[in-house]
Formats: structure tokens, C-alpha cells, sequence
């Protein structure tokens, strides 16, 4: 195996890690908007 192949599996690792953190925090702030909305 290459250092390239290596290189670019990890950073498509740390690239699904980011997409996954982004959308929870997209997730934490609507749950955050619902409950703080009057009812």
C-alpha cells in the first residue's frame, strides 16, 4: 500500500466524521428551535 492510498482513505475518514458532526449539530439546533417555539 502506498502513503497516498493511506493518505487519502484517512482523509475521507476525517471527511465523513466532519459531514456526521455537521449534521448533529444541524439536528441539535432544530430540536433546539422546537422546543424553545411556543406552543
Amino acid at each position: 500500500m502506498s502513503f497516498l492510498t493511506i493518505k487519502q482513505q484517512t482523509q475521507s475518514k476525517l471527511g465523513q466524521r466532519d459531514r456526521l458532526s455537521a449534521e448533529k449539530k444541524i439536528i441539535a439546533e432544530f430540536l433546539d428551535e422546537i422546543v424553545s417555539a411556543p406552543m
